[in-house]
């Protein structure tokens, strides 16, 4: 398995996990392996650790550290369309869906419709959808993210923060804030993300 930006690890009580190297870690546990890589997204001080698995089939120089599975909120989406349908068709539009959270007979419930996706980090984060429903009409679909790291709310991208960002040296403060396309409300709020994972939901 291959992490990036990782350069110690401590072993468990029973040593199944090690660093090797400055970018790699070794894991003997399916179990650990498991919850590593379907745990995504990992963070540490609120930056992207990024996990791919490894074989050893190929030179190590070879593999792209480009992709991220993310929980995404699927909001302003009618309760008759919060179907794992719907979120496989707007999850594929923008990566590639790994899971939709639904009920057994396809349905899902809550403020949201969450679907697990595998994104390029390399390009911008997706921030919603224009979808036409043969019923609705074209709605538009916002997303919120799960433990979305630190990201540059101009470009909605990786690598480098706001206040580093190459547009925003080049115009003013206030030009910066007018022409920024991103905000902090892609982020799911802890409170949200607590409820989810607790099935708690009160409605008046």
């Amino acid at each position: 398995m291959k992490v990036q930006g990782l350069y110690t690890v401590a072993d468990d009580a029973m040593g199944n996990s090690r660093a090797m190297g400055s970018h790699f870690l070794l894991v003997k546990d399916e179990f650990e392996r498991r919850h590593l890589m379907e745990g995504s997204p990992w963070l540490f001080d609120n930056y992207l650790l990024v996990l791919n698995e490894f074989d050893g089939s190929c030179l190590t120089l070879q593999i792209q550290l480009k992709h991220c599975c993310f929980w995404v909120q699927l909001h302003d989406v009618s309760l008759f369309y919060m179907t794992k349908q719907t979120g496989e068709g707007v999850g594929n539009a923008n990566g590639k869906v790994v899971k939709v959270d639904v009920q057994e007979n396809g349905v899902g419930w809550g403020p949201s419709l969450r679907v697990r996706l595998r994104l390029d980090i390399t390009k911008p984060f997706p921030w919603g959808r224009l979808i036409t429903f043969e019923s609705f009409g074209q709605m538009w679909i916002s997303f919120k993210y799960e433990r979305l790291p630190w990201i540059c709310f101009h470009y909605c991208l990786l690598g480098h923060l706001e206040r580093d960002c190459l547009a925003r040296l080049r115009c003013s403060s206030h030009q910066f804030t007018d022409i920024k396309l991103y905000g902090v409300w892609l982020r799911a709020s802890e409170n949200f993300q607590k409820a989810l994972e607790h099935g708690k939901f009160y409605f008046s």
